[in-house]
């Protein structure tokens, strides 16, 4: 399929199942494992309302949460009915790139957006322009840091370090493209920190044009919610004031 300017997108939320013990473990320590746990299921489910809202099915967009560990997930997810129509998958097996292509190639050919569960913040105005921005460029990208190494990272990177390392690490909170990049994700050693580098990197040897998003932080460590706390306490997204809320009563 040649997709055209502003063609209706496939959203895909990435998520693990939110086990305590299992979700977010960085955090545990100063939280307990069924905090930890709701913090993930708060972030997902404020990642899906913003996405149903921003990018509606009205619009013909379809959503679809690809959850790593479908039958937790369904035990334990009790998502609100304003966060639209999902279609629920598994994210099956094997390294970040090789489960994207199997999605990619098991869902309806069309532009598909991917996006990490604790991206819960980009820009509402960038989120609503993501289609029409996609029209222009094969590949969106979203690192999350600025590159500087200073917001952390992980988020669509195979691997984590110690928590020092996290800080040189570079990962995706955003993947787009407007048809299957096979060869681009392919290429990428997933189990390296800094992908979002790399991805960079083999986008331009395959001659690939690609647009950069705002950075997006992820949750890597402790004083990463509370930097989350602060930025959602200043803005005027009533889901993103929810979640604020949502937290502090934690």
């Amino acid at each position: 399929m040649s997709a055209s300017a502003d063609s209706p997108l496939t959203v895909v939320l990435l998520s693990p199942a939110p086990v305590p013990g299992k979700a977010l473990p960085w955090l545990i320590g100063p939280w307990q494992p069924r905090q930890v746990a709701s913090v993930h299921t708060h972030m997902l489910t404020c990642t899906m309302m913003r996405l149903a809202k921003l990018l509606p099915a009205e619009a013909g967009h379809r959503h679809v949460l690809a959850v790593a560990g479908l039958d937790e997930a369904l035990k334990r997810l009790h998502v609100p009915s304003e966060a639209g129509s999902w279609q629920w998958i598994d994210q099956g097996q094997g390294p970040l790139g090789q489960r994207l292509s199997d999605i990619w190639r098991a869902l309806p050919d069309s532009p598909m957006a991917f996006f990490q569960f604790d991206s819960v913040d980009p820009p509402a105005s960038w989120l609503r322009a993501l289609p029409s921005r996609l029209s222009a460029t094969d590949l969106l990208i979203g690192p999350t840091s600025d590159g500087r190494g200073g917001a952390g990272g992980g988020s669509g990177s195979g691997r984590r370090g110690a928590a020092g390392s996290r800080d040189r690490e570079v990962g995706f909170w955003l993947i787009a493209g407007r048809r299957w990049p096979r060869q681009w994700l392919a290429g990428i050693d997933w189990q390296e920190a800094n992908v979002y580098h790399q991805g960079k990197r083999i986008a331009r040897a395959l001659g690939l044009s690609v647009e950069e998003c705002p950075a997006c932080p992820p949750i890597a460590r402790p004083r990463d919610l509370a930097a989350l706390r602060q930025r959602l306490a200043g803005s005027d997204d009533a889901d993103l004031l929810r979640l604020e809320q949502a937290l502090g009563r934690l």
